[in-house]
């Protein structure tokens, strides 16, 4: 689902040049080099966002509950699937002290 979501109507392609840029301006303008290891990290930071969105189109957020991820359609991939997670989070809540 990667590359289909959107986020804020960009794809995963789109947004990660666009972070990568905006930080080198930011750094540039502080006078500090922007280093491999924070582009790196930006770019983790950007896959990891994408990943959740990809996760919450296939079995929804911590409700099992349909998430707009900027797909034509808003709806969940397994909702089995989701149900059996809402279900045992209901039963593991039920033991809790």
């Amino acid at each position: 689902y990667g590359q289909e979501i959107l986020d804020d109507g960009m794809s995963l392609e789109q947004r990660i040049p666009i972070e990568v840029r905006n930080a080198e301006r930011d750094s540039e303008s502080a006078g500090e080099p922007l280093l491999i290891g924070d582009k790196q990290k930006i770019i983790a930071q950007v896959v990891e966002r994408y990943r959740s969105l990809a996760k919450a189109r296939m079995i929804g957020d911590k409700e099992g509950v349909p998430v707009d991820v900027g797909m034509p359609d808003i709806r969940l991939e397994f909702e089995d699937l989701a149900s059996a997670i809402k279900k045992k989070q209901l039963d593991v809540g039920k033991y809790k002290y």
